[in-house]
């Protein structure tokens, strides 16, 4: 949807993948790629008749074709119709409601499209936290430069602890990388992103971090933001505990007295659980006199 369009490749529909880019700091559209054909896919008329009438320059048809299609990727092409004023009136708040309804379908190009605008500002409020959730989910599709663009978001909204934690996290300091974990986990100092912070709390973790090794072992056994894999939680927990983590030497009596990712053991449960209540550890102290 740019005036730039990628030449059609013959014997190849004219559906192509157009997404809002950020290069340096100016905006603009590129097309990606043509839909591969399979003998099985079904072309859609609307859609098939819009693509030929926006490359013939027939904008008034294509967008009555695309709103007749009314699939995701249409949406998302009505929207670039109205961002760049082909045919119609420019008008950045129209694409941007078109943009949102083809990324609440699961279009990833408009979530990306939709990110774009919400972090400049351009042509609709600026919201960095807005922006952040749509690269997220257009990163979950496998969308190529959304991770670059949540990352970049991310680094907008860190405070300024969270930047120095960064600093000594990126330079691979364990208990930096923990502290940036927490800090995504919490939400306090950074956009909250649990799947971002169990990225730092394994990183972390894979360096013998105690903090770190609980945390992702906390994560894992309760499926907190993350899939669930207690297994792979308890044996974390258990590094951590074998360090002399209080929390991780409960959460391991725990899960040794429910069976939660090892054997369900009570003698070992006991043995943990006293651990952490010689700590200190209240929640410990309060399981054992259950016992």
């Amino acid at each position: 949807m740019s005036n730039n369009l990628h030449p059609k490749a013959p014997g190849r529909n004219l559906a192509t993948n157009l997404v809002l880019r950020m290069q340096a700091t100016l905006l603009w559209i590129v097309v990606v790629s043509p839909l591969f054909i399979f003998p099985v896919m079904e072309v859609r008329a609307d859609f098939q008749a819009a693509e030929e009438a926006y490359y013939k320059g027939d904008y008034a048809v294509a967008l009555q074709e695309y709103m007749a299609d009314a699939s995701p990727q249409s949406h998302n092409n009505i929207a670039l119709i109205y961002y760049n004023g082909e045919g119609v009136n420019q008008d950045k708040r129209e694409a941007s409601r078109w943009f949102r309804q083809a990324a609440e379908k699961g279009n990833s190009e408009a979530q990306m499209n939709l990110g774009l605008m919400l972090e400049t500002g351009d042509g609709i409020e600026k919201e960095l936290r807005e922006a952040a959730k749509w690269y997220r989910k257009a990163a979950e599709l496998g969308a190529s430069e959304a991770r670059e663009s949540l990352a970049r978001v991310y680094r907008l909204l860190e405070g300024i602890t969270a930047r120095w934690y960064r600093v000594d996290a990126e330079r691979g300091r364990g208990r930096a990388q923990y502290s940036l974990g927490l800090a995504y986990f919490q939400g306090e100092e950074a956009y909250q992103d649990k799947v971002e912070a169990e990225q730092w709390f394994r990183r972390g973790a894979l360096q013998g971090d105690a903090q770190s090794e609980y945390m992702l072992g906390l994560m894992l056994t309760s499926g907190d933001g993350v899939p669930l894999n207690e297994s792979e939680g308890a044996g974390w927990l258990q590094k951590a505990a074998d360090q002399g983590n209080a929390d991780a030497q409960y959460q391991l009596g725990l899960c040794f007295l429910k069976g939660k990712g090892v054997k369900q053991d009570s003698d070992k449960a006991s043995i943990w659980l006293r651990k952490a209540a010689q700590q200190g550890h209240t929640g410990a102290s309060e399981t054992l006199g259950k016992l």
